[in-house]
């Protein structure tokens, strides 16, 4: 053009790597030469690449629960980050076998199924007491006296010494034998008013309610599980990010000292210092995120019970959206009342509740029972005296039956347990009637969550899209002269803001989809979840 004015410099040969998400990060090998009108000549060719590292550095977020980031290595400059020590194993798990795994190994599922075993043995416990609930036996062993016959008259038979009054125990050392005796006594409850019915129920649906117990906490622990593996996918896939930013760092700054050496007017020390500064805050980042991922790698490998020294791993390198056909909110209402274990608790609770205050009224009314007894005694040497009139307390034999009615003249102590009994069934009526709203509630809000994060995640993809078009747009009128340093700085900083956006969306998705299976109650059954996700 005539008149105009040219300045050569330096603009670095462009390729490009691609990222997981299909995005283009650029690389900058070696210089080329240059010549623009001097109107268009940026004030440093490095500036560019300068802010694009300085932004990556700044750049990626840690999750909203930093104490759960995964145990993937995220590789540093050695003068700043020590070696992690090596696993000795590695563990790689998808999401469903994480969930498996966790709740096999968990103590707080393992807790509530040891009070299912409690439950199931008191109900054992209540039905066994149907058939003769009272039954022992008692023995007594000792030393009975033996029997002073010097006085008895002759023709006196053995069974009828008891006639001679001149017989007479002998309680001398040499006259002492063993004594032996045993007695069985047994009660059977013959008609209760219902006293061992109702205990039965009572006990039958405890074990229902201690069942339902597992489930609840077995969701629990799965969507914990759930959260921490999406967690670990969020930072790998920012780690990445981080290491092309470590990349470029090393780039930009062998370039600025090659640009120095070579006395370009373009490029001065203070870049170097600036470049350098942003090196260190970029290093101290990095610190920070690889310690809280040992934390959180610690924590995973502990939720999952995993040796120590082992690394556990998703086994999907990359964070992508589920596969998930949102459906009608009554649908998931409807699954809801049926696998919630909340309501099943709530349910079997008013019918324990019911049959125990039933047990308490029985207390009015007179029970009747058929009991026993049968005993034996015996001392060596010591005849047996069969008369009806005479109780020989060393050999012999006791047989007594009879019918017994039992009535608790306490009416004042039944009366107060019966008002407790109904306190406590007015309480879990009142907690079924609460569990009956709640769970529609929570399923509407995990339903409307995951609706706004389904369009979150839209959005974010769109807006990601948009971003790489706005880089590459930007990035080719730099390298034929049209384009400015500024223009190209905010389409790569954008680019990088709306790619970190765009995976914190990814796992946002992620776990309203992890919510609203638990809240129907299915994620910790993966069978079942199966029909619903595709993973």
């Amino acid at each position: 053009m005539h008149g105009s004015r040219t300045q050569t410099f330096y603009l670095p040969q462009t390729t490009s790597a691609v990222l997981p998400s299909g995005a283009r990060l650029r690389l900058f090998p070696r210089p080329r030469t240059l010549t623009l009108p001097h109107s268009h000549a940026p004030a440093m060719s490095t500036r560019v690449l300068l802010v694009v590292v300085v932004f990556v550095a700044a750049g990626p977020a840690t999750p909203a629960h930093p104490q759960q980031t995964p145990a993937d290595t995220l590789a540093a400059p050695a003068d700043t980050l020590a070696p992690a020590p090596a696993p000795q194993d590695t563990l790689r798990v998808g999401l469903f076998e994480a969930v498996a795994r966790s709740l096999r190994k968990s103590p707080e599922v393992a807790r509530r199924r040891a009070q299912l075993d409690y439950a199931q043995a008191r109900h054992y416990q209540a039905k066994a007491s149907r058939y003769v609930p009272e039954l022992s036996v008692n023995t007594v062993h000792s030393l009975a006296p033996g029997l002073d016959r010097s006085g008895v008259s002759d023709g006196i038979p053995d069974d009828g010494l008891y006639l001679d009054p001149s017989v007479e125990n002998d309680w001398t050392p040499g006259a002492l034998r063993p004594f032996n005796g045993a007695t069985i006594e047994f009660g059977q409850p013959v008609y209760t008013w219902g006293e061992l019915e109702q205990s039965i129920d009572a006990a039958r649906h405890n074990e229902t309610v201690e069942s339902a117990g597992i489930e609840e906490k077995a969701l629990e622990v799965a969507f914990r599980t759930a959260e921490l593996y999406y967690n670990v996918l969020l930072t790998r896939q920012l780690s990445r990010l981080t290491g092309e930013a470590r990349s470029k760092l090393s780039r930009a700054e062998r370039e600025v000292r090659q640009l120095l050496q070579e006395g370009d007017s373009t490029v001065t020390d203070a870049d170097l210092f600036q470049l350098q500064i942003q090196q260190q805050k970029f290093r101290r980042r990095v610190v920070e995120l690889r310690q809280r991922r040992r934390t959180a790698a610690g924590g995973l490998r502990r939720q999952l019970f995993a040796p120590a020294g082992t690394a556990v791993l998703p086994s999907t390198p990359l964070l992508e959206p589920v596969g998930f056909e949102q459906r009608p909110l009554d649908f998931y209402v409807d699954r809801a009342r049926k696998n919630r274990p909340e309501l099943k608790q709530a349910a079997a609770g008013v019918e324990a509740r019911q049959a125990l205050l039933e047990v308490e009224q029985s207390n009015y009314y007179p029970k009747l029972f058929i009991g026993g007894r049968f005993g034996q005694r015996y001392a060596a040497g010591r005849p047996n005296q069969e008369s009806a009139y005479i109780n020989e307390n060393f050999v012999g034999s006791t047989t007594e039956a009879a019918f017994s009615i039992r009535q608790d003249l306490s009416f004042h102590t039944t009366r107060a347990n019966v008002r407790q009994a109904r306190a406590e069934l007015a309480e879990v009526r009142a907690q079924q009637r609460a569990a009956r709203q709640l769970v529609p509630l929570e399923v509407e809000e995990a339903w409307r969550n995951l609706a706004a994060a389904r369009g979150a995640l839209e959005a974010q993809d769109r807006a990601f899209q948009l971003g790489k078009e706005w880089e590459r747009l930007e990035q080719t009128n730099y390298d034929l002269g049209f384009g400015s340093t500024e223009n190209l700085t905010s389409a790569i900083q954008s680019r990088l803001q709306l790619q970190i956006a765009y995976y914190r969306a990814v796992r946002d998705y992620n776990v309203a989809v992890m919510k609203l299976l638990r809240v129907v109650g299915l994620l910790n059954e993966p069978k079942k979840a199966g029909t619903l996700v595709d993973l």
